[in-house]
C-alpha cells in the first residue's frame, strides 16, 4: 500500500499485478493491514469496499485471477459487512474467503453468504475445529452443508514451515493432522471425550476439497506456463537404464518379462502392495542377471522405491486413479516416467504431466502406444492405398491408436 492516497498508488499497484499476471501470479491476497491498520489522514480505518479499491478489483475480475480475502478484527461486523459489500460491487470477481470466509462460527451464516455469491469459496485453514464443534451439537445440519456446497470448500490448514523447522518433524506433524481431519470427514467413529462423531461423508462424497484440483472448482485457478519446451528434448544417454516396477497385477508382469530382455537394462526394485503379486512376478526374472529389491505390504511403499538413488525410470502399472500421482512423484524425485493407459483421467491431470516433466526435464511417456504395430501400419497403408485409387468405403473404420 506504498503511496496509499496519493496520485501514485493506484498506476503503480495496476503495473505490479500486470508483471505479476505475466509472469504466471494466478491469485492475489487481501492482507489484514486493509480494514485492521491502514487509516486515512483523518484517522479512518480503510475497508475493503472503498471506492478507491475498486480499480484494482476491477482489473483483478477483468484478468480473471482469484482474489483471496483474510480479513478479521478489530472490527468483525464491519469488515464482514465491507467484504458483502464488495462482492456485491464486483459479482463476477472469483473470490475466496480464509478462514471459513469469518463466518466460522455458524454455518447457517456461512451458507447464506455462499448462496448470495455465487463466485465465493472459502478455505477451512484452521477452522475445522468449529466444524466439529456444531458436529457436537447439530451433526446432521453440518453434514448437510458439506454436502451442498463440496464443491466450493477447500482443505487447508495453516500450517507454515519456519526457517528451523525439522523438515521430518514437520512432515510427521502435517500428515497427523490431515489423516485426523480425514477421519472427522470421512468416518463416523467417536473422536474424542467431548462425543464428537465423524460426519461420514464417504459413504456419500467426499467434499472435493480433498479431491483431485480438476473439481476443486473455478476458483483454484490453473496455470499452464510453460518453463521448458521437452518437444525434441533428449535426456543425457545411459549406458545403463536402471529400472522400478510399481504394480505386478494385471499388466506389469508383461513389461517386466519385456525389459528384462532388454540389453541395457537392470531391473533394481519391484513394488506391489500385495506380497503375493510380487512374487509371482519376480520368478519371471529368476535365472536372470536382474536381482530386483521387493517392496510390499504397505499403501506408501512406492514412495521409498521413487525415492531410491539408483533408479533412472520407473514404470507406473497401477489401478487408473494412481497414474497420476505415482508419475508426479516420481519424477519429482528425479525419474523418467513409463505409464499404462490412461496416463491421466483429465485435461487437469494431463497439464500436471506436463507441467511436471517440462519442469523437472524428465521424459514422461504413455506405454501401449500402437500406432507402429503390425496391424495399425498394414491398415495405414491400405487406407493410403484406397484413397489414392479413389476407391469409396461403405462401413466405418475405427482405428484405437
Amino acid at each position: 500500500m506504498k503511496d496509499w492516497g496519493t496520485d501514485l498508488w493506484l498506476p503503480q499497484t495496476l503495473a505490479y499485478l500486470k508483471n505479476s499476471f505475466s509472469k504466471g501470479a494466478i491469485g492475489v491476497k487481501i492482507w489484514k493491514n486493509i480494514g485492521m491498520e491502514l487509516r486515512d489522514a483523518d484517522g479512518k480505518f480503510v475497508m475493503v469496499n472503498d471506492a478507491r479499491l475498486d480499480p484494482v478489483f476491477d482489473f483483478i475480475e477483468k484478468n480473471n485471477v482469484t482474489l483471496v480475502g483474510h480479513l478479521e478484527y478489530p472490527s468483525y461486523q464491519d469488515q464482514i459487512d465491507a467484504r458483502d459489500k464488495m462482492l456485491e460491487k464486483h459479482p463476477t470477481i472469483r473470490f475466496v474467503g480464509v478462514h471459513l470466509g469469518s463466518l466460522e462460527w455458524d454455518v447457517d451464516e456461512l451458507a447464506k453468504r455462499l448462496d448470495k455469491f455465487p463466485n465465493m469459496a472459502v478455505d477451512m485453514a484452521e477452522r475445522i475445529c468449529h466444524l466439529q464443534y456444531q458436529t457436537i451439537k447439530n451433526r446432521q445440519k453440518v453434514y448437510d452443508f458439506m454436502i451442498k456446497y463440496q464443491d466450493r470448500l477447500i482443505y487447508a490448514t495453516d500450517n507454515s514451515v519456519g526457517k528451523n523447522s525439522n523438515p521430518a518433524e514437520y512432515k510427521k506433524r502435517i500428515q497427523e493432522r490431515r489423516l485426523s481431519d480425514w477421519r472427522y470427514f470421512v468416518s463416523d467413529d467417536v473422536m474424542n471425550k467431548s462425543s464428537l462423531a465423524g460426519l461420514g461423508l464417504a459413504g456419500a462424497t467426499v467434499f472435493n476439497g480433498f479431491a483431485s484440483e480438476e473439481k476443486k472448482g473455478p476458483w483454484i485457478a490453473k496455470s499452464s506456463i510453460q518453463t521448458f519446451n521437452m518437444c525434441g528434448y533428449a535426456a543425457p544417454k545411459l549406458p545403463t537404464v536402471r529400472v522400478g516396477f510399481i504394480g505386478l497385477g494385471q499388466r506389469g508382469p508383461s513389461h517386466l518379462n519385456a525389459i528384462a530382455k532388454i540389453e541395457g537394462t537392470e531391473i533394481k526394485a519391484l513394488c506391489d502392495l500385495r506380497p503375493e503379486s510380487v512374487n509371482k512376478a519376480k520368478k519371471i526374472i529368476d535365472g536372470t542377471s536382474h536381482n530386483p529389491t521387493i517392496y510390499t505390504g504397505g499403501e506408501n511403499e512406492w514412495k521409498k522405491l521413487c525415492e531410491r538413488k539408483d533408479l533412472d525410470l520407473i514404470y507406473v502399472c497401477t489401478p487408473w486413479h494412481l497414474h497420476v500421482p505415482m508419475a508426479l512423484y516420481a519424477m519429482e524425485q528425479g525419474k523418467h516416467v513409463a505409464i499404462e493407459v490412461p496416463a491421466a483421467v483429465s485435461m487437469e491431470e494431463c497439464w500436471q504431466l506436463v507441467e511436471t516433466s517440462e519442469r523437472t526435464r524428465k521424459h514422461c511417456m504413455m506405454l501401449e502406444n500402437c500406432c507402429y504395430d503390425f496391424f495399425e501400419l498394414l491398415t495405414l497403408i491400405w487406407l493410403a492405398k484406397v484413397i489414392s485409387e479413389k476407391l469409396f468405403i461403405r462401413k466405418a473404420l475405427i482405428f484405437i491408436i
